[in-house]
């Protein structure tokens, strides 16, 4: 026989704040990403084909998504990264 604790009012609010800020810290980046991919997308503040400065190399914007730009360096490699750090550059 299994058996189970019994779980009271209080124990199940606390259990759902709990769990409610664990998740909010997990879906913290999805969510910075993607509202800096909205407001790149909506205020242009380059467009594509600019030459950008980000994290101490010289790049050229190729894609702007949701979530990503995709970005040519002065090295010729080609990086995505989160739109939060293209966001900061901009």
């Amino acid at each position: 026989m299994i058996a189970f604790p019994a779980l009271g009012w209080g124990d199940i609010i606390g259990l759902l704040g709990v769990s409610s800020v664990a998740i909010s810290f997990a879906f913290q980046d999805i969510f910075k990403n993607f509202l800096a991919g909205i407001l790149l997308l909506l205020h242009e503040p380059f467009l594509l084909g600019a030459q950008i400065f980000i994290e101490g190399f010289e790049a050229t914007v190729e894609k702007i998504s949701m979530r990503s730009s995709q970005i040519l360096t002065d090295r010729g490699e080609r990086v995505i990264v989160p739109n939060a750090i293209v966001f900061r550059a901009g």
